[in-house]
């Protein structure tokens, strides 16, 4: 199996600009990816995806920050910047790294390990167009992404549809759901992540999603 990056925000940087530099965002965009360990010992793949929007006139920092286990199974936090720090804190501040274009400087309770930028290949929607199936405990879930950058959810007795974007120069495919139109919309309304996908001898096998919602299948199977 061969795992690529077509996809958010592992991170992405939500900052308001002011006229003292002191104050202001570093520029960081990016595909960052290292290894760290456990505290039991097991390694863990760290990967972080920053969307510099510091020129945004919001004042929170959002970000997603995801780390994969020996089983190659994930879990996704939400990070927060301390711009007096300038250090970018994720998994109730186990971790914590400061930011550059080039090189991320992290460290935990375990040890201090860097995060190098990547640059994985820009994809084409041509790729992951099609139908798809995930299951999530008892539910059972369909996608269906369409040529418009349109996609579509569906559940038992609800519909939720999003729509699909390219950053960092086509590296990273980011998808939204926030979808008012509808009654029900299987509770992922306001929801944003990055897709991945899973692909054998080249040929297209899973998508997998990077979010903090964990009501979401992470896994889903190509029809």
């Amino acid at each position: 199996m061969k795992k690529c990056f077509i996809g958010l925000v592992s991170l992405a940087f939500l900052a308001a600009c002011s006229s003292d530099d002191s104050n202001k965002v570093p520029q960081v965009s990016g595909i960052f990816s290292g290894v760290t360990y456990s505290e039991a010992g097991a390694p863990l793949k760290v990967t972080a995806t920053a969307i510099n929007l510091a020129g945004s006139d919001q004042t929170a920092f959002t970000t997603i920050v995801t780390l994969w286990d020996e089983r190659d199974q994930q879990i996704s936090y939400s990070g927060i910047y301390h711009q007096d720090s300038n250090k970018l804190t994720f998994a109730n501040e186990k971790y914590e790294c400061i930011p550059d274009n080039n090189l991320w400087l992290c460290s935990s309770a375990v040890e201090s390990f860097t995060l190098a930028k990547v640059t994985p290949e820009a994809v084409s929607i041509d790729l992951v167009l099609g139908s798809y199936s995930a299951q999530l405990g008892s539910d059972s879930y369909g996608l269906v992404i369409a040529a418009d950058n349109k996609f579509t959810i569906l559940s038992a007795g609800c519909e939720a549809n999003g729509s699909l974007s390219y950053e960092l120069d086509g590296q990273v495919l980011m998808f939204e759901l926030a979808d008012k139109t509808l009654e029900d919309t299987c509770g992922l309304d306001n929801l944003t992540g990055i897709i991945n996908y899973v692909s054998d001898n080249d040929e297209l096998f899973s998508l997998e999603f990077q979010t903090v919602n964990s009501d979401i299948p992470i896994t889903w199977l190509k029809r």
